[in-house]
């Protein structure tokens, strides 16, 4: 009896040192949101969200539709969480989406306009979260991916408002970084009312370290359930009557380095098709001054995207002169992979663990990533295995890859069978999910 209570210390006091750390190094955080603003002048705005300071949604007496937080760390985990959101709100459900980046703000935006209320989210310290909590009043928090933190779930479950981890997941990396901070770690997952996560591995993972088995579930993969939006062959014949009957190589989600790359393989993939069209969507479009710059250096014409007009008769013609179109706006991947023969997907040659290459191979876009698959190992293990996809290393294997689709039919043919058969295998995540959800809060949600 006392060793557990003396752990049950050993947790609370773990918790008030890691508050006490965060509000230690809010000095160097603030700086370095100032300085990520020098390019991405969206995070220099609504600072005071991150401290709670939200405009309060006045919602009149007889609305008593529940109101659902739902936290996406940025633009990735927001584009997964977007089917689920849809869902929720057509049941009749009020969302409050927060977001940790400029980008997941961008796509908030771009994917529900005024539909969804959204802000940046609180820093993890529990008087920022109260003051949030104390304007938005939520009814159920979601939490996406492996948005685990201490403080948010102790508030949000100290005032009886139920939290569920959906397209839950966690790396071997991030479970040895965890049992090292157990004490701290344990009484957050136990706090859950819902994991919902995507294999028996990560569920055993997660029970390790103090969740309650009874409360996590094996739904899959969300990011399998893609629900296109209504606008998406309008924005495909636009980006098409520019590359009009060029095939085309996208570097989809690119980071620093990996257009370099890309750039390299498609002077050699020119070789087998000389009018090649190469189309670079940075993961971040504050960075279209800087690849553009890259673009140049190695000796090609570029147009951005934001110098085309949209019903300019011309667009096609301007294509003709051009090597390379640079996606520097936000919301337009999907009408790039509507345009694309074969396509790279970020995030995966760059150490950053690799983004969704789902909405590709939906699109029937054979895919290419890299080696660095840590943040989707679930999905790229199933689609490597199947032959659904390929790594890639270098810029010699992203062109002989590109060329091989490009000229290779049967070859083409057979890694998009064999991706729609994984495809079609792994549906079905976002049903389980929204059922799980309702019974979490009986019928109020």
């Amino acid at each position: 009896m006392c060793a557990s209570m003396g752990y049950v210390k050993l947790q609370v006091m773990a918790r008030l040192l890691y508050s006490l750390l965060f509000y230690l190094l809010m000095p160097l955080i603030l700086l370095r949101l100032l300085w990520m603003a020098r390019k991405e002048p969206l995070y220099r705005y609504r600072i005071r969200e991150r401290f709670g300071w939200v405009k309060p949604k006045v919602r009149p007496a007889s609305d008593k539709a529940p109101l659902v937080w739902v936290h996406a760390v940025s633009a990735g985990e927001t584009n997964a969480a977007a089917p689920l959101i849809i869902q929720l709100s057509d049941k009749g459900h009020c969302i409050w989406m927060t977001s940790t980046t400029a980008t997941g703000r961008q796509r908030v935006q771009a994917l529900f306009g005024d539909d969804c209320l959204h802000s940046f989210v609180p820093y993890d310290v529990p008087d920022a979260l109260t003051r949030f909590m104390d304007r938005v009043h939520p009814d159920l928090l979601i939490l996406i991916d492996t948005e685990l933190w201490p403080n948010m779930i102790h508030v949000a479950t100290q005032r009886g408002v139920p939290v569920a981890l959906v397209n839950g997941r966690m790396s071997q990396g991030s479970h040895r970084r965890y049992r090292r901070i157990h004490a701290l770690v344990s009484p957050m997952l136990r706090s859950l009312s819902l994991l919902a996560v995507q294999s028996d591995a990560h569920r055993e993972r997660m029970v390790s370290l103090g969740a309650r088995r009874d409360r996590v579930r094996v739904t899959g993969s969300i990011k399998f359930d893609v629900q296109f939006p209504a606008d998406l062959d309008d924005g495909i014949a636009l980006f098409r009557r520019f590359s009009g009957d060029r095939p085309v190589l996208l570097g989809a989600s690119t980071h620093d380095g990996e257009e370099s790359v890309l750039l390299t393989a498609f002077t050699t993939a020119r070789r087998a098709c000389p009018n090649l069209l190469l189309v670079l969507a940075p993961r971040h479009p504050a960075r279209a001054g800087d690849v553009q710059e890259e673009i140049t250096r190695h000796g090609f014409s570029c147009v951005r995207r934001t110098q085309l007009v949209d019903d300019a008769p011309d667009l096609a013609a301007i294509a003709r002169d051009v090597d390379v179109l640079l996606v520097d706006t936000m919301g337009e991947l999907l009408f790039c992979y509507g345009i694309a023969s074969v396509a790279f997907v970020g995030g995966s040659l760059a150490e950053v663990g690799g983004h969704n290459p789902i909405e590709a191979l939906s699109l029937n876009v054979p895919v290419m990533m890299g080696p660095n698959l840590w943040d989707i190992e679930d999905i790229a293990q199933q689609l490597l295995s199947a032959g659904a996809m390929v790594k890639v290393v270098d810029d010699r294997e992203c062109a002989e890859f590109a060329s091989r689709m490009l000229t290779d039919s049967p070859s083409r043919n057979e890694v998009l069978v064999r991706s729609g058969q994984v495809l079609d295998i792994n549906r079905g995540s976002l049903t389980t999910t929204v059922k799980l959800l309702d019974d979490l809060v009986g019928s109020g949600i």
